[in-house]
Parts: structure tokens; C-alpha cells; sequence
């Protein structure tokens, strides 16, 4: 599809946003497995479940411009889940594959940021539905407060020990 309008741009980035918060419903399923610490397992369950969430609101705002949900890849989010297998099939050390899982976590968590941002501003440009508007900037609020949990879990104690331990 040429992109020749704001209205196709914008479109392009939902369908790209529509397919990152599918891929990482099952992400956050597989990396909650992978980590061994009970509280990051419930985060990052929980951030399943809110990511469930902002597929569902992503298909309201389908519907509100009236179209069908389809999805477009994303190069972007698509490297950062390679990334996140390699590291978690190269470390052996159960604590520091932790470590590693929340630095992805907190990668992914920037690059939705980044893309709500950018789909706010264009929806913004373009003077859409409220509900175009609230729908993204909900999910967008939802990414900053994972974000911001992530980042504590990284500087929390037990996390930090880890580091502390593995560089002593």
C-alpha cells in the first residue's frame, strides 16, 4: 500500500502497533517461564495481561476509522525479540538471565512508548475521533507504568545484588 496521506501513515503505524502488541502477548508468556524470580514471573503475567488489553483497544480504533484489523511487521520489535532469544538460550546463569529479561523488558517497553507517541501526534495532526486519542494514550500510560515497575525491578535489591555478585 503507498503511504501518500496522513491518513496512511497513520494507518500503517496502527497496523505495526497492532502486530507488536500481538507478538509480545506471547512474548510476555514466554519470558515470564524464563525468569526465576516470583515477582518478575508476576509482572511481567501481568503485563500479559494488559498487553491483551491494548490489542483490544488497538481493534476499537480499527473500527473508529473504519477498518478491519491487519497486522504490518515490525523490524524494531521483531530484533529486539531475537535479541531477547539469544541471550536467554546463551545465559546459563539462572539469576543473570534475569538481568537480561528485564534490559529487554525495558527496550521494549521504550520502543511502544516511542510508537504511541509518534500515533498520538499524528492523530492529534489529524483531528480523529476522542476515542482514537484515548485508546492510544491509555496503552501509552499502560507502557509508562511498565516501564517505570521494570526500571525498579532493575534497581531493586535483589536484582542489584545479582550484578554486585557476578562483577565481585
Amino acid at each position: 500500500m503507498a503511504i501518500e496521506t496522513p491518513h496512511d501513515l497513520f494507518e500503517h503505524h496502527l497496523k505495526e502497533a497492532y502486530y507488536v502488541e500481538n507478538e509480545l502477548v506471547d512474548n510476555l508468556a514466554v519470558m515470564a517461564d524464563e525468569v526465576t524470580e516470583e515477582q518478575l514471573f508476576e509482572d511481567f503475567q501481568e503485563h500479559e495481561e494488559e498487553t491483551q488489553q491494548h490489542v483490544k483497544r488497538l481493534e476499537t480504533v480499527f473500527e473508529s476509522i473504519g477498518r478491519e484489523p491487519t497486522m504490518s511487521e515490525s523490524a524494531a520489535l521483531d530484533g529486539l525479540v531475537e535479541e531477547k532469544n539469544e541471550l536467554s538460550t546463551e545465559i546459563r546463569d539462572d539469576e543473570l538471565r534475569n538481568v537480561a529479561l528485564v534490559g529487554a523488558g525495558i527496550k521494549t517497553e521504550r520502543m511502544e512508548i516511542s510508537m504511541y507517541e509518534g500515533m498520538i501526534q499524528l492523530a492529534d495532526e489529524m483531528d480523529v475521533d476522542d476515542d482514537v486519542t484515548d485508546a492510544l494514550e491509555a496503552n501509552l500510560n499502560d507502557e509508562k507504568d511498565a516501564l517505570q515497575k521494570l526500571k525498579s525491578r532493575a534497581e531493586g535489591s535483589k536484582l542489584k545484588q545479582v550484578l554486585a555478585d557476578l562483577t565481585g
